[in-house]
């Protein structure tokens, strides 16, 4: 396995590629949000042909110059996969990851930039319905925190108020933002039920029961909008099912991985 660098649409890029590459039918993974292409190193590094990518913002990788929404993404990724030549790639996403996934196919269904499958981690890809209420709390207590650390006298206490309210709704992402803040809250608007159902390659979805960041209800759902998926869900497990159950979650990953 090696750690590379490249320059994609002027943003320098790193990367993890298995050591007998071929970019024919490769697969590549996508991490979550604010997280990096080493975390399941362990895992897709026992396959002899990945791509596993540090998305632009995270890792190592450049952040983007503009605010970035899933189609910008998606845009950036298929120049990724021109670049290197993949054809007819696995993705695999988690979280944040699996929206992206999401969005490329659904936007790229051409021979060229076609992908063979999808496999999807507790993707983030459903923001309304089920993730209303939460969301609708989020967005009242980003109102009422921006206005008071905008006075003087209580930017000290606002700040520490607004890390324990958002802690206290699990949301530690929008904290842990910083400088993706913008992006991170264009991204979070995004709903994708309609670019679910428009689906036509084999998609599988691992879930863990436990999920508290995109709840098992979601998932459901994910395999209920896909007609062509199978759905995995993992007992124990919360939002990084393969930390939590890393044994169980190889068993599913790898018998779906190639077929």
């Amino acid at each position: 396995m090696q750690k590379k660098q490249i320059i994609v649409n002027n943003l320098k890029i790193t990367y993890f590629i298995s050591d007998r590459f071929d970019p024919k039918q490769a697969a590549v993974f996508l991490p979550g949000w604010n997280s990096t292409a080493d975390l399941l190193l362990k895992i897709i590094g026992e396959t002899n042909n990945f791509i596993a990518l540090n998305l632009p913002g995270f890792g190592g990788s450049e952040k983007p110059k503009q605010t970035w929404g899933l189609l910008e993404y998606a845009n950036f990724l298929k120049s990724f996969l021109e670049k290197l030549e993949i054809i007819k790639p696995i993705l695999i996403g988690h979280s944040f990851g699996g929206a992206l996934a999401v969005k490329y196919v659904a936007n790229n269904k051409s021979t060229e930039s076609s992908v063979k499958k999808i496999i999807l981690i507790d993707s983030s890809a459903i923001r309304q319905g089920v993730f209303n209420l939460k969301k609708k709390i989020y967005w009242l207590g980003a109102k009422i925190f921006k206005t008071i650390v905008s006075l003087p006298f209580l930017k000290s206490w606002g700040r520490k108020m607004r890390k324990k309210f958002y802690k206290s709704i699990d949301s530690p992402d929008y904290l842990e933002a910083g400088p993706m803040v913008n992006i991170y809250q264009k991204i979070i608007k995004e709903d994708l039920q309609s670019e679910l159902a428009t689906l036509d390659i084999p998609v599988a979805i691992i879930w863990g029961r436990n999920d508290k960041d995109t709840p098992f209800n979601q998932g459901e759902l994910t395999h209920k909008l896909i007609k062509n998926s199978q759905f995995f869900p993992v007992s124990n497990a919360g939002h990084y099912v393969f930390l939590d159950q890393p044994e169980e979650f190889k068993k599913i990953f790898f018998a779906q991985l190639w077929f």
